[in-house]
């Protein structure tokens, strides 16, 4: 490379310039002036760029334009490895690049084994030292060989240091970028001699030594039931469902514990006599009594009951259907006239007596009261609550309901207790009204089999003046006929 002599170069003397047109003169510290030979194109990106055409040649720069300091590009002769950047220092930093624009503060690539950029230092200070304030990276190291695109080595202080001085912290300090099919490790910590210890993965998965304390791999979960499951999906090596369901099972078999001795794990088994509790003797009831019409007829069909205990009034019709057998009693069209079926056997509440009426409804609900179930007043068809007697039964009145559905009613002879029930009651249906004595202390009550209420205050009274007859009755509140139809009489006690 043509050097001047050892006169100051002006700026505009021209001092054993070369004829070829990319050389570029350099002002050294000392005055003197060399003469640069520079790639058209790295003068273009850097400020100054350097080219080795001797393998090794260390090239030196200073420029102050916008841009990369030093683009160092290694073109290797004879098969010889180097940098195109090296720098070594023993006390300050190796390499030291700060750019405040958008270009690189450190670039260096390599086409050859050698590194991009080779900063050394045996001191504390780092072996290569990167900024970034602009938008640019802090370094670009880029090899298109098998060497690294930056290599930093130090014998005190870090082999490199990168720092970022985006305040508003929207670039990465350290940037590694994946080709989209790229399969090689992005990131690789290496022992003194080479050997790969920790390493994030193409996946972006920590592996080795990087990978979380505690974490490991799984390659197949399996499933274990005992032998009345079964189990499907068994085992996931990837992604699936394990299900468990009930095995089947043979038939008369029950899931016990084993038929004698210690205790154990239960089995689908056969019942053996141990397996059968002692059960207390049911105790029948003492008394029961049937009544029913007798299909096609006005007659009725008495069963334990004696005819002269029988009190009906109003007109009576047979009126089967298709939900039964039934006589219909009908009132007059005079209001307040009433009809009734009455079974005048005397029981009391302490045989905790249990009474079920079939009946159905007329064809008309309204402006109508109705009464059935257990009661000792002689008249309960005058009144929404009659004053004395003792109740315990299902009522429906227009006059003092207000919605349609049965009413529960008990009475200790001077005060009632009223439940509205969820029941609804509707012209022309079937209903099976039963009023049960649980204790002496609770009566239940049932619409067609269901317990609808449970009353346990203002109960009929233990020792009554006079005894409880199974009551049926219907009064017309209007100048209209209303009637009622009855199935089934029926009462138990002990």
């Amino acid at each position: 490379m043509p050097k001047s002599d050892s006169r100051k170069w002006n700026g505009t003397e021209a001092i054993d310039q070369p004829s070829a047109s990319n050389y570029v003169p350099l002002s050294l510290p000392d005055g003197t002036v060399h003469w640069v030979a520079v790639s058209s194109l790295l003068a273009t990106i850097g400020a100054i760029a350097l080219q080795a055409s001797t393998p090794g040649t260390i090239q030196t720069g200073h420029g102050n334009i916008s841009g990369t300091f030093i683009a160092g590009r290694l073109v290797a002769t004879n098969g010889v490895a180097s940098e195109a950047i090296l720098g070594t220092s023993t006390s300050g930093y190796g390499v030291h690049g700060v750019s405040t624009g958008s270009g690189a503060g450190v670039m260096g690539e390599s086409t050859t084994g050698g590194e991009g950029v080779h900063g050394k230092s045996s001191t504390s200070a780092s072996a290569v030292l990167a900024e970034a304030t602009g938008g640019g990276p802090a370094a670009w190291g880029k090899s298109t060989s098998n060497g690294p695109g930056v290599k930093g080595e130090s014998t005190s202080g870090p082999s490199a240091f990168f720092q970022s001085n985006d305040a508003s912290n929207t670039a990465g300090t350290v940037i590694i970028r994946k080709k989209n099919s790229g399969t090689a490790n992005l990131l690789e910590i290496q022992d003194s001699s080479g050997t790969l210890e920790g390493y994030i993965d193409a996946n972006f998965i920590p592996q080795g030594t990087l990978a979380p304390s505690g974490a490991g791999t799984v390659t197949s979960v399996a499933l274990t039931v005992p032998s009345e499951f079964s189990v499907s999906g068994s085992p996931v090596t990837t992604s699936g469902t394990l299900a468990v369901t009930k095995a089947n099972q043979n038939a008369n078999l029950v899931f016990a514990g084993p038929t004698s001795g210690s205790a154990a794990a239960p089995t689908f088994r056969a019942l053996v006599a141990a397996d059968i509790p002692t059960v207390p003797a049911v105790t029948a009831p003492l008394v029961e009594r049937w009544l029913y019409p007798k299909a096609g007829t006005t007659t009725r069909i008495l069963v334990g009951i004696n005819s002269a205990d029988i009190i009906a009034t109003g007109t009576v019709t047979n009126l089967d259907d298709a939900t039964g057998t039934y006589h219909n009693f009908a009132t007059t069209t005079s209001t307040n006239d009433f009809v009734r079926l009455i079974d005048n056997m005397s029981f009391t509440p302490e045989w905790l007596p249990r009474i079920v009426n079939v009946i159905k409804t007329g064809t008309d609900i309204t402006s109508v009261r109705i009464w059935c179930g257990m009661i000792t007043n002689a008249s309960p068809y005058t009144s929404d609550d009659p004053a004395g007697g003792d109740y315990a039964a299902f009522r429906y009145s227009t006059a003092a309901d207000g919605t349609a559905f049965w009413r529960t009613f008990t009475k200790d002879g001077t005060t009632s207790t009223v439940t509205t029930t969820t029941a609804a009651i509707a012209a022309d249906t079937k209903y099976i009204l039963e009023v049960r004595y649980d204790s002496a202390s609770s009566v239940g009550f049932y619409v067609n089999n269901a317990l609808v209420a449970t009353h346990t205050t203002h109960l009929p009274r233990t020792s009554l003046t006079s005894y409880f007859s199974n009551y049926t009755t219907c009064t017309t509140l209007t100048s209209a006929s209303r009637s009622i139809r009855i199935g089934k009489m029926y009462v138990a006690y002990a």
